[in-house]
């Protein structure tokens, strides 16, 4: 999935480049690289959209079970990077934690002194 967002993001940045370039030369007719960047961003996004759910028909059985193992390796690799964020938040929270207590012991020292 990383892999086709990347693409796009290249072939997106390419076809506004394309488009600026040919711009000042008011053509009318699109040249082959910009028609082939269009069908490149249409096939992306129609990989985006079955991704989403939407436009399944005509996949075969096996087209289906390719998208849904993507989908599932997508899931995991989302889920792996939550898990870590999580931890990460819940190492700080200790270490916070940590430093309030010490606070509270240094401030009841005083007090007690």
């Amino acid at each position: 999935m990383e892999q086709i967002l990347a693409r796009y993001s290249r072939n997106h940045e390419r076809l506004e480049l394309a488009v600026v370039d040919h711009a000042p030369n008011h053509q009318n007719e699109p040249t082959a690289d910009i028609i082939a960047l269009k069908d490149e961003i249409e096939k992306l996004h129609m990989v985006n959209r079955r991704m989403i759910g939407k436009e399944l028909e005509g996949l075969s059985y096996n087209d289906l079970h390719n998208l849904e193992q993507q989908l599932t390796e997508g899931i995991l690799s989302v889920k792996d990077r939550k898990e870590k964020v999580l931890r990460e938040q819940l190492e700080k929270s200790k270490v916070q934690e940590k430093k309030v207590l010490e606070q509270n012991e240094a401030l009841l020292d005083k007090v007690i002194d």
